[in-house]
């Protein structure tokens, strides 16, 4: 058994060579795949100098592809490769992981084959303010809509099971997202996500990444804007629609059965469209759509009548109140249930 170490890299600087040196100085470790992607000229003695050392092959992009294109290149490779007993571990180039962390990743993906094992920092210590919000962020919101706990989703080092890479190879998401899209994949698969314990390294208040706080928080986030958006929509029609009905009805489970029936059927053509963009088979996918529309009616009828039965709630505040408790349930039921992600959607 040996380990493959892939690193995507653009513009490094010389420490690179140290990481690279001590892995190919381990026994442990037969394959680094340096993924040039589309590095300027200056940093080309970088890539040149650790071509010469052994075990490394140097895989180029003519252009910057982004870190996600960067993973499926070094990827394929590994798989083209047909050396079934080799794990393959990937690693940033901004010499935030240390050789020993890389190793003992691949160690730990030796025992446990079929996990997405994860070098998990442990942010003690002087970490940048941008790193150590970015990441308590995103593992929150990862724990509340997709639901596995994940200590840090923003990791790059990580042990790639071969069961997930052929999915991963069609993913269409090139930048930073990548890598969260991966562990939503893995989560779907029913994959087990392990993590080992590592050092958390930054160099020069980590001045080298190519994260963009901004931009590529925003991109790792687009999923879930896109569904918070459609879903304020659908629920401006639903109050409406609930509000009419119940005003000329006075009564409480038929307005809101009929104004869920209509919301919902805008929520789910926006939702497989455009949100989660899923090709799964529109029949399915509408009789699931309809089981949670109906139960989370119920809910929302049994809620909302406890509410004004024992609280003296006006309906109208009161159903405005219960759904935004559901809508956060919603989000995580169609994300992972209803539109699951099939070999071909993108991001």
């Amino acid at each position: 058994m040996a380990i493959t170490v892939l690193i995507p890299a653009l513009n490094p600087v010389e420490n690179l060579l140290d990481v690279v040196g001590a892995l190919a100085a381990s026994d442990k470790i037969n394959h680094i795949l340096l993924v040039d992607d589309g590095s300027r000229d200056a940093h080309q003695s970088v890539f040149d100098s650790a071509a010469t050392r052994p075990k490394v092959t140097v895989l180029r992009h003519a252009v910057n592809l982004g870190k996600g294109a960067a993973l499926r290149t070094g990827m394929n490779y590994f798989l083209c490769l047909n050396e079934p007993d080799a794990v393959l571990v990937t690693a940033d180039a901004d010499g935030q992981h240390l050789a020993e962390d890389i190793i003992a990743v691949g160690e730990k993906a030796e025992l446990t084959r079929a996990d997405l094992v994860l070098g998990s920092r442990t942010f003690s210590g002087d970490v940048p303010l941008r790193s150590r919000f970015g990441n308590d962020v995103t593992r929150r919101i990862f724990r509340i809509l997709v639901g596995p706990k994940v200590t840090d989703t923003q990791t790059g080092l990580r042990a790639i099971p071969r069961a997930l890479m052929p999915k991963l190879l069609r993913a269409r998401a090139n930048g930073y997202e990548f890598e969260l899209q991966m562990l939503i994949m893995a989560a779907q698969d029913k994959i087990n996500i392990s993590a080992v314990p590592i050092q958390t390294v930054y160099i020069d208040e980590n001045a080298s990444s190519h994260f963009n706080p901004l931009k590529d928080s925003m991109r790792i986030y687009f999923v879930f804007i896109r569904f918070l958006s459609t879903s304020l929509l659908a629920s401006v029609m639903d109050i409406i629609i609930f509000a009419i009905i119940y005003g000329m009805t006075q009564h409480l489970a038929w307005s809101i059965g009929i104004a869920r029936l209509f919301s919902g059927t805008l929520n789910f053509t926006l939702n497989k469209g455009y949100v989660f963009r899923s090709r799964s088979r529109l029949a399915w996918s509408i009789t699931k759509f309809a089981a949670q529309e109906a139960l989370l009616a119920v809910i929302s009828l049994l809620a909302i009548r406890n509410l004004m039965q024992h609280a003296d709630w006006n309906p109208y505040i009161a159903k405005q109140l219960v759904e935004i408790v559901l809508f956060i349930c919603s989000f995580a039921v169609q994300r992972v249930l209803v539109f699951e992600r099939t070999q071909e959607d993108e991001d």
